[in-house]
């Protein structure tokens, strides 16, 4: 600890020290805090868990409603999840809820999502020495293993982007954007960067209809300091609105200028929200017959101009449906259909009727669920 505080004491960019990770506790601990102190007593000390020899509590993985508990706490020590979101196969779904619970309560500052990259390794593919995949736990003939529980990242082993980097991304972008209460064309910008006016960026605004766009244009800098909010206009023109079709306005923000991190134009923060635009198709004109309602027994059966349809009245599934004198549903036998050439049962019995199916494929965070 000693070591490791005197060689990056006058390193601007670390801000906070850090005892290690899932080591236990002691008084070894108590011994390093202490020496830390002795050298720098400026910067705060972390550990990883709640306890009383650090200047912050932090947990690993906690519920978003545990969170906002630890919210609500009275405490002189600011709360940090060491570890959270872990970012497995098709994860991060739910960043933002955690994020909506962390701005809401000062003493909550954050947290490290787990983590950075698939931590894979190139391997040749047998027999095709120019390809190759990448490889984890028992691609080597180890055994026991882990598996595929290193390849945990927001990017894949070489670096590229994944879908839950660009999620991170916007839940941590730095400019909040939303509509000013009750208007279509007044904005409300909020700047949550520290040292950074948003007139050093670019902002630009694109309405879109059913996906393509259609007017946009570039606004005047944003002269916005840190911390502050203002409202601006949009200056759209006025809409011909198109019988069913959804609008949205997009408004982004992006570097004016070459980073060392990224090119002019790397959009920095954007913000997508629905126009309530809406016009009503006039009806079409049709022929209708009279329904047919026969409730007199255990289904509602309903007949009309080529259909007759029945309901179970206890499960409310469809028992029965014929259209166009073809039985689409019966109520006597299992669905049977061809497919690739083989003729198997559905997962449903007729008289049953299509029913709600909740099961969601597993994903990678689930192995630990068995």
């Amino acid at each position: 600890m000693v070591r490791m505080v005197e060689r990056d004491k006058n390193h601007p960019s670390i801000i906070i020290w850090s005892m290690g990770n899932e080591a236990g506790a002691g008084p070894n601990f108590e011994a390093c805090y202490a020496a830390a102190k002795a050298i720098d007593p400026t910067r705060p000390i972390h550990y990883e868990r709640q306890n009383e020899i650090a200047d912050i509590e932090s947990v690993m993985y906690p519920s978003v409603e545990w969170l906002e508990e630890q919210g609500r706490k009275k405490s002189a020590k600011p709360f940090f999840m060491c570890e959270y979101a872990h970012a497995m196969g098709n994860a991060v779904g739910n960043l933002q809820e955690y994020w909506d619970v962390i701005e809401k309560y000062p003493r909550l500052i954050g947290g490290c999502v787990w983590d950075w990259v698939d931590q894979g390794l190139a391997k040749p593919i047998p027999g095709q020495p120019d390809k190759f995949f990448f490889a984890y736990g028992g691609d080597f003939g180890d055994f026991p293993t882990d598996y595929n529980f290193c390849i945990n990242g927001l990017t894949t082993p070489d670096r590229r982007v994944t879908a839950k980097l660009m999620e991170v991304k916007k839940v941590y972008q730095y400019i909040d954007i939303k509509w000013v209460d009750g208007s279509n064309d007044k904005v409300q910008i909020k700047n949550k960067f520290q040292f950074h006016n948003l007139s050093e960026f670019d902002a630009s605004w694109s309405l879109s209809e059913d996906g393509a766009i259609i007017q946009s244009g570039v606004l005047a800098p944003v002269d916005l300091e840190p911390g502050q909010s203002t409202a601006i206009d949009i200056p759209y023109a006025q809409l011909r609105v198109t019988p069913g079709a959804v609008y949205f306005l997009r408004l982004e923000f992006a570097l004016r200028a070459d980073e060392l991190w990224a090119k002019r134009g790397h959009i920095i923060a954007w913000e997508q929200m629905s126009l309530p635009f809406a016009a009503t198709a006039a009806p079409m004109a049709t022929a209708s017959s009279p329904l047919l309602v026969d409730e007199s027994g255990d289904d509602v059966q309903i007949s009309g101009k080529g259909f007759d349809l029945a309901f179970d009245k206890k499960q409310g599934t469809i028992t029965r449906l014929v259209y166009d004198n073809q039985e689409v549903i019966a109520s006597d036998a299992f669905v049977s259909r061809i497919r690739r050439g083989r003729r198997r049962p559905e997962m449903v019995a007729h008289g049953n009727g299509p029913l709600p199916n909740f099961f969601r494929a597993p994903v990678d965070n689930d192995l630990q669920f068995g």
